[in-house]
């Protein structure tokens, strides 16, 4: 089965009814696909939409998307090397950019994300969401 793993911009995407987004969170909520949503990309999301929107609409948010179908991933001590050796190779990446395509990695899955950069990686499936 197909998975998938979602970033902080598909991810806020989803809340602002982006229908791309839609359809893959309904195809996770009819296990037709696999969603995973990495622990650390929940953290990023939730401080970004609370500096946005407020602490409860974050916090609703939050708590919407760890009681879906998506399941949570937690970094592992081998994720550590490769999240590190992503960032020495690929500096421009964020922290939680290379925890997610190490994980991707890991998991076989495809990224949603609303970056460019993350497509252009070697070795990186990802599908860029338009909005």
């Amino acid at each position: 089965m197909k998975s998938y793993i979602w970033d902080t911009g598909a991810l806020s995407l989803y809340f602002s009814e982006n229908e791309q987004c839609k359809l893959l969170m309904e195809d996770c909520e009819k296990s037709k696909i696999i969603g995973y949503v990495p622990l650390l990309i929940l953290s990023e999301f939730y401080y970004l939409h609370w500096r946005k929107f407020g602490y409860r609409l974050a916090k609703m948010r939050v708590e919407s998307i760890v009681n879906s179908s998506l399941t949570s991933l937690a970094l592992k001590e081998q994720s550590i090397y490769r999240i590190g050796e992503l960032k020495v190779k690929h500096p421009e990446l964020s922290l939680a950019d290379s925890a997610l395509i190490a994980l991707s990695k890991e998991y076989g899955s495809t990224i949603i994300t609303t970056e460019r950069l993350m497509s252009e990686i070697k070795g990186v499936k990802a599908t860029k969401i338009n909005f």
